[in-house]
């Protein structure tokens, strides 16, 4: 089963995906952010967008490639890289309207905004910016087919691990453990 934890930067992906791996669950790491970290450390500066979203969606379809496992949690999916694609260049790769997107993953979990931490990583240059991301990425996935479960800001970190893991496992357990 995969499980996609998605969400604008600073929704808390990390420290979710962190806890998660920390229970033992399997994880398909972020594929954008060490991508960004290497051109920045290599050259300065991010470079092309455009390159930047092919580069993250070529690897992100490798990494995914090599997914094994009944239960996976990914942090972020390819309806990322079509919302980041569609809302910096009003587009998206051709690579990607080839693939069979809406059948990819068994769950969506889109993670409630919090508020943007600039990190020197992260391109999103405002709030604003950012909530955009966040509605684009909830349409990238709707568009595809997929119901998306909203996780809320809860009172603790744990609590919100607690949340995604239960519904999570309720799938899984309603599917027999197997993919779709």
């Amino acid at each position: 089963m995969r499980v996609v934890l998605t969400g604008a930067s600073s929704c808390g992906k990390t420290t979710l995906v962190n806890k998660l791996k920390k229970r033992g669950y399997q994880i398909l790491d972020e594929t954008a952010r060490p991508i960004i970290e290497e051109r920045k450390k290599l050259y300065g500066e991010v470079g092309d967008l455009k390159s930047l979203e092919l580069d993250i969606l070529d690897k992100q379809l490798q990494k995914e490639s090599e997914l094994n496992g009944t239960l996976v949690f990914l942090d972020r999916g390819l309806g990322d890289v079509v919302a980041y694609s569609k809302i910096f260049f009003d587009t998206m790769p051709d690579r990607i309207k080839n693939l069979e997107i809406g059948n990819r993953y068994d769950i969506i979990f889109l993670l409630e905004q919090l508020p943007l931490e600039k990190d020197g990583i992260r391109i999103e240059k405002s709030d604003e910016e950012n909530a955009r991301i966040h509605e684009g990425i909830r349409e990238a996935y709707l568009s595809f087919g997929y119901d998306i479960i909203e996780v809320p800001v809860l009172k603790t970190k744990d609590e919100r691990v607690d949340f995604v893991l239960n519904y999570a496992l309720k799938n899984q357990k309603m599917k027999g453990g197997e993919r779709k």
